[in-house]
C-alpha cells in the first residue's frame, strides 16, 4: 500500500476502455493467460501484460485517467526507462488527460474551487457542498449515480486496498469482484473527461474557456507540472551523498563553534540551556536600545 516514501507501489494489473477495435490491436502480443477480458471494450492486464504495452499505449494513444500521475509513476516503476521516456514523451505531446486536474480547472474557472453550488433535480434549489475531487465524488456530481466499491464505508471496502493479494494469481482466476472494481476506474475516467467538456461553458466573462484543442486553458501544462511534483514526492530530491555527508560535517562544526563562544559569553549555561537574559543584554549592548 502507498505510504510516506512509498507513493508508487507494485504494479498488479492495467485496466483499460476504450475503442474496441484499438484495445484489441494493443494487446495483440501480450499472452492470453495475462489478458481477461471484460467485455468488447475493456480489459484487464496481469503486471507483466501491462510492462509489454505501457510504451504503446503512451506513445500511439490519448491516455485518460483520474489522478493520473499515481498511475503513471506505478507504471513508470514496473517498466523502467522506456516506460518513463514514453509517458514523458505523451505528456509534452499533450496526450495524457487527468480528469482530477481538469476538474480543479474547471472549478476554478467557475470561482467554486472548494464549494460548488449543487441544483437539487427535484425542487431546483441549489446547496453548497464542498466540491468532489475524487472519482466517485464526480461520477456521483455528473451522473448522480453511486459507484458500488468506490466510497469506502466504515466497514471497509473488500478489494480497494488487497489487490496485493492478486499479484501472483492468473487474471482468469481473479474473483469478478476485484475485476469490476478495477475496470470501472477506466469505464468511468472516460466517461467522466467527456461530461466535464460537455457542461464546462466555451465563455466565462466574456473570456474563453477553452484552448484551440477544446481543452480548458492550461490543462496540459497543469498536467505536466502535477507529473513533475509527483515525482519529486514519490523519489525524492536526488541528492549526491558525498556532497550531503560534507554539508552536514562543515554545519556540524559552525554550530558546535558558534555554542563555544555562547558559553565563553555566558549565553549558554553548562547544561546547554539559553541564558536569555544574558542573551537580550548582549543584543542591546550591541544595537542599542530599541
Amino acid at each position: 500500500l502507498i505510504r510516506r516514501g512509498r507513493l508508487a507501489p507494485p504494479l498488479v494489473c492495467l485496466t483499460l476502455a476504450g475503442p474496441a477495435e484499438a484495445l484489441r490491436e494493443l494487446v495483440r502480443g501480450v499472452a492470453p493467460e495475462l489478458v481477461r477480458w471484460h467485455g468488447e471494450d475493456r480489459v484487464l492486464l496481469a503486471a507483466a501484460g501491462a510492462v509489454q504495452v505501457v510504451e504503446a499505449l503512451f506513445r500511439d494513444h490519448v491516455v485518460v485517467a483520474h489522478n493520473a500521475v499515481y498511475d503513471l509513476a506505478v507504471l513508470a516503476r514496473a517498466g523502467g526507462a522506456p516506460a518513463l521516456r514514453s509517458i514523458w514523451t505523451a505528456i509534452h505531446d499533450r496526450r495524457v488527460v487527468c480528469t482530477r486536474v481538469r476538474e480543479r480547472l474547471i472549478r476554478i474557472g467557475l470561482g467554486e474551487l472548494e464549494l460548488s453550488a449543487i441544483a437539487d433535480p427535484e425542487t431546483g434549489r441549489t446547496r453548497t457542498v464542498r466540491s468532489p475531487y475524487d472519482l466517485a465524488g464526480l461520477v456521483g456530481r455528473y451522473f448522480g449515480v453511486e459507484v458500488a466499491g468506490k466510497v469506502t464505508t466504515h466497514e471497509g471496502d473488500p478489494w480497494r486496498l488487497r489487490y496485493a493479494e492478486l499479484q501472483d494469481v492468473p487474471v482468469a482466476a481473479w474473483p469478478i469482484a476485484a475485476v469490476d472494481y478495477a475496470v470501472l476506474d477506466a469505464v468511468w475516467a472516460l466517461e467522466l473527461a467527456s461530461a466535464q467538456l460537455d457542461r464546462y461553458p466555451h465563455v466565462l466573462g466574456g473570456y474563453s474557456t477553452r484552448d484551440p484543442e477544446g481543452r480548458p486553458w492550461g490543462e496540459g501544462r497543469e498536467v505536466a507540472a502535477a507529473w513533475a511534483l509527483h515525482l519529486a514526492a514519490v523519489w525524492g530530491l536526488r541528492t549526491d551523498p558525498d556532497r550531503v555527508a560534507t554539508t552536514l560535517a562543515d554545519w556540524s562544526a559552525r554550530a558546535e563553534a558558534g555554542r563555544a563562544v555562547g558559553r565563553a559569553r555566558g549565553w549558554v549555561r553548562p547544561d546547554g540551556s539559553k541564558d536569555i537574559k544574558s542573551l537580550q543584554a548582549a543584543v542591546v549592548a550591541a544595537l542599542g536600545p530599541a
